[in-house]
Order: C-alpha cells, then sequence, then structure tokens
C-alpha cells in the first residue's frame, strides 16, 4: 500500500491590501450634537448624568466633553490628536501598487524595510 502525500499548496497572495483602520472609537458625534450638550450644560444647569439620559448617550463622554470645552472652550477636535501615521503618502501608495500587481503582504514588508534601512543609514 503507498500513502499519497499532501499536495503542497501555496498560501494565497494578498490582492486588496486596505489600510487597518485599528480598534473602533464608537459613534463619532456631529458638532451639533457636542454643542447641544454644551448647551444643555451651561444654559439649562443640567448634569452630566442626566443630560446623557435624556440623549441616551454615555455619561462619561458627557463629562468629557464638558471639561473639554471647559479648557479649550470649544468642543472641536484639538490639532495633533489621534495616532499618527506609520506610513506616509508616498509610501502608502507605494504599497498599494505593489498589492495591485499581486505582490504578496511579506514580500512588501521586505521590499519597504530594505528601502527603509537604506534611507536611514543615509541620513543617519
Amino acid at each position: 500500500m503507498s500513502q499519497k502525500r499532501p499536495k503542497y499548496v501555496p498560501r494565497p497572495r494578498l490582492v486588496c491590501v486596505e489600510l487597518n483602520p485599528g480598534p473602533g472609537r464608537g459613534h463619532e458625534w456631529s458638532e451639533e450634537q457636542k454643542w447641544r450638550v454644551v448647551l444643555l450644560w451651561k444654559d439649562q444647569g443640567k448634569e452630566p448624568a442626566t443630560i446623557a439620559e435624556e440623549l441616551n448617550i454615555n455619561s462619561q463622554s458627557v463629562a468629557r466633553l464638558i471639561e473639554k470645552y471647559k479648557k479649550t472652550g470649544t468642543v472641536h477636535r484639538q490639532p495633533g490628536q489621534g495616532r499618527k501615521h506609520k506610513l506616509n503618502t508616498r509610501e502608502e501608495l507605494r504599497m498599494e501598487e505593489k498589492a495591485k500587481r499581486r505582490k504578496c503582504a511579506p514580500a512588501i514588508a521586505q521590499d519597504y524595510n530594505r528601502h527603509h534601512e537604506a534611507e536611514m543609514s543615509m541620513t543617519g
């Protein structure tokens, strides 16, 4: 009796590379919703827990928004908030093009690392 050896199946290539959005931030409030919270707190003197219950939103989020308003005087996002990009736009486009040409993800990563190390040795 001869046993058949399992056929080697290569792993699939990474075709459609999309940026990793990371962990979800939850629902983003509109500017109108943020100002409504501030007005209910400031003009009507309501407590954050009452506002949260009335608008059906998280009370900690309401409290954080009010603190932000107290510190900055606005409900807008401050510049520089959020996670910084690891890749610049040119690098993202370069990787996207390689993926569209059906290059596998490990090869794209190796190319990036090689290119990045070469740049660092030239500048450092």
